[in-house]
């Protein structure tokens, strides 16, 4: 887990960097290739053979994970960190496991629990000091 959010750290950064010169898509297909690529032996140890038939009525589930629960999100991830700088942008990378929880209440009934609130109103917190500009207060002679 730490080297995954390391190397998500560095992607990020290194993103922020080359970004405007190739742009959100080569950049987020250059890494779905390099992770996927890295995993693969992994996935193939573990679960066997990837490359098995699928049946016709999985072809619409992948496509929707691939594309609309996958690459469109990193595209408008990479694409805000490129507007407000890899720091500021990459805060919001910590809203993913408030969201999921809500989602999971709303949509497929699932408890909160007083621990999940709290840790959310935490990450809303820290976030909204991070992105709220700083105001100076001066004090009159």
């Amino acid at each position: 887990m730490t080297g995954s959010q390391a190397t998500f750290a560095l992607y990020s950064v290194l993103s922020r960097k080359y970004m405007p010169r190739y742009g959100a898509l080569v950049i987020t297909s250059f890494a779905g290739l390099v992770g996927g690529a890295a995993i693969l032996p992994l996935s193939w140890l573990v679960e066997g053979s990837p490359f098995v038939p699928l049946p016709p009525a999985a072809w619409g589930h992948l496509l929707y994970i691939t594309v609309v629960a996958t690459a469109i999100p990193y595209l408008l991830f990479f694409y805000g960190i490129v507007q407000t700088g890899a720091a500021r942008g990459s805060m919001f990378f910590f809203l993913k496991p408030v969201l999921a929880s809500v989602f999971a209440y709303a949509v497929l009934r699932e408890t909160l629990t007083p621990a999940m609130v709290a840790g959310a109103a935490l990450v809303v917190g820290a976030l909204g000091l991070t992105v709220i500009p700083q105001t100076r207060i001066t004090i009159p002679d």
